[in-house]
């Protein structure tokens, strides 16, 4: 695993809970999951994700952000891995309306307006 608590298995990256960081993991595929493993005990797993042709896969799971971006809620917006952390469809819908509603805010209060 990476710095990050991430690692990359068939073209798809994962994120792994951050006490895994540093740490050398052997991970067995099933169709469905993957499991992983440090000294023969099982320590993490996660659905599979796939991959397309145009884009490289990513099995991000949004639990292992939320301390991290409690502490900066501002880095949300800029987080690469952002699309990928939205449970369902409707959290991504209200992120847009949300971000919509702060960057006009944002516009008005630059030119002098009430916010």
């Amino acid at each position: 695993m990476t710095r990050y608590g991430t690692f990359t298995v068939r073209c798809v990256l994962y994120r792994a809970p951050s006490r895994l960081i540093g740490r050398r993991l052997k991970v067995r595929l099933y169709s469905d999951r993957l499991d992983c493993y440090l000294s023969g005990a099982l320590v993490y797993s996660t659905a599979r994700a796939t991959h397309t042709s145009k884009r490289r896969g990513r099995g991000i799971d949004y639990r292992h952000f939320i301390d991290s971006l409690k502490r900066k809620p501002q880095a949300f917006r800029g987080l690469a891995f952002r699309d990928d952390l939205f449970a369902r469809e409707a959290y991504r819908r209200t992120w847009e309306r949300l971000e919509q509603g702060v960057d006009a805010a944002q516009r008005m209060q630059d030119r002098g307006g009430p916010a």
